[in-house]
C-alpha cells in the first residue's frame, strides 16, 4: 500500500479523519473502498458476483484527487507542527524569562528578609547585652548587701556566743569550784571510813589487817585465816563460840575495799 513521505498510508488518514469533515471522510471511505476492489482484482480474488467494474479514469480521478488532499494534509500538518514548534519555543523562552524573573525577585526578597533578620538580630542581642549587664550590675549588689548582713548577723551572733560562753564557763567555774570543795570533804570523809573499816578488818587476835580467807564464829565474829590455824585458838576469842565456817561475804567486801583504795 502507497504511503506518504512520512510513513503513513490512508488506513492513518481514515482514523485521524476527526480533521476533515463528513463530505471529506465520504470521500474517503469510497477512495479506500476502491482501491481495495482494485487491488483484489488484480490479484484474481474478486468474487464472481461482485459489482460492476468502475471506469478506470474515475478511480485515477479519484485517486489523483486523494493524493491532493493528501498532499494538503501532510502540508496543514506540518504548518500545525511547525507553528507548535514555533509557540513552544516562544512559551518557553516566556517560561524562562518568567522564571528568571521569579527567581530574581526571590532572591531579592530573600535578601532584604535576610538583612532585615539580621538587623533585628543585631538588635535583639544589643538589647539582651544591656539586660543582662544592667541585671548582672543589680545581681552584684544584693548579694554585697546580702553579704554584708551575713557578715553583720555572723558577727552579733558570735559576741553573743562568746558572751554565753564566758558566762557558761564562768558558772561552771562556780560550779567545780563547790565541787571541788564537795570532792575535798568528801575524801577527807572517805579517808576516814576507809581507816575506819581497816579498823573493822583487823583480826582481834593478831591485830592485822586480814588478808585471804576469813573465818567466822555462830555469833559473826571474825577472824583471819592464819589465827584460826593455830593449835592454841579452838573458839572465837570474841563470844568463845565454835567456829561455823568462811565468811564469804566478809572476803568480798575487803576485795571491793581494796581495789577502790
Amino acid at each position: 500500500m502507497e504511503v506518504d513521505t512520512q510513513g503513513r498510508d490512508i488506513q492513518h488518514y481514515a482514523r485521524d479523519s476527526w480533521r476533515m469533515n463528513d463530505q471529506e471522510k465520504k470521500e474517503i471511505e469510497e477512495i479506500i473502498a476502491l482501491e481495495k476492489r482494485s487491488r483484489l482484482r488484480k490479484d484474481g480474488k474478486e468474487a464472481v458476483a461482485a459489482k460492476p467494474e468502475i471506469d478506470s479514469n474515475e478511480v485515477i480521478v479519484l485517486r489523483e484527487k486523494m493524493n491532493r488532499m493528501l498532499d494538503d494534509l501532510h502540508q496543514n500538518l506540518q504548518k500545525e507542527d511547525q507553528d507548535l514548534r514555533i509557540n513552544w519555543r516562544m512559551e518557553t523562552n516566556r517560561l524562562t524569562k518568567k522564571h528568571e524573573t521569579e527567581t530574581g525577585n526571590l532572591d531579592t526578597k530573600h535578601d532584604r528578609d535576610e538583612l532585615d533578620m539580621e538587623t533585628k538580630f543585631q538588635k535583639t542581642k544589643n538589647d539582651l547585652h544591656t539586660r543582662y549587664s544592667k541585671e548582672s550590675y543589680e545581681l552584684k549588689m544584693k548579694q554585697e548587701r546580702e553579704l554584708e548582713g551575713m557578715m553583720e548577723r555572723h558577727t552579733q551572733e558570735k559576741t553573743r556566743r562568746e558572751k554565753d560562753k564566758n558566762s557558761k564557763i564562768s558558772k561552771y567555774m562556780h560550779v567545780l569550784q563547790e565541787q571541788d570543795d564537795l570532792v575535798s570533804k568528801a575524801d577527807i570523809e572517805i579517808k576516814g571510813l576507809a581507816e575506819n573499816l581497816r579498823k573493822e578488818t583487823e583480826c582481834p587476835v593478831c591485830l592485822q589487817e586480814m588478808m585471804g580467807r576469813v573465818w567466822q564464829c555462830m555469833a559473826g565474829h571474825i577472824i583471819c585465816e592464819v589465827c584460826h590455824d593455830r593449835r592454841e585458838v579452838t573458839c572465837c576469842p570474841t563470844c568463845r563460840s565454835g567456829f561455823i565456817g568462811r565468811a564469804i561475804a566478809f572476803e568480798k567486801m575487803l576485795k571491793t575495799i581494796r581495789e577502790n583504795s
